[in-house]
């Protein structure tokens, strides 16, 4: 079984990659986790932050285009 996390940004504190590094982990032995990263919106604007994030997962998804 595979488990599939997509996220806006990279996080800027070590001690989440720990976290995430634990839970990983802990799931280890029950499924697989694959991580997509989408890069967050360099816009101004938090109505086009939203379009175009949305956009970007959305294209990782369903596999269309690069998501990075």
């Amino acid at each position: 079984k595979k488990i599939r996390i997509v996220a806006v940004g990279k996080h800027k504190f070590s001690f989440i990659n720990q976290g995430l590094e634990e839970y990983q982990q802990r799931l280890e032995p029950f499924c697989r986790l694959e991580w997509t990263i989408i890069r967050e919106s360099r816009n101004q604007q938090p109505d086009r932050i939203v379009r175009e994030e949305t956009e970007l997962l959305n294209r990782s998804l369903t596999g269309k285009g690069s998501a990075c």
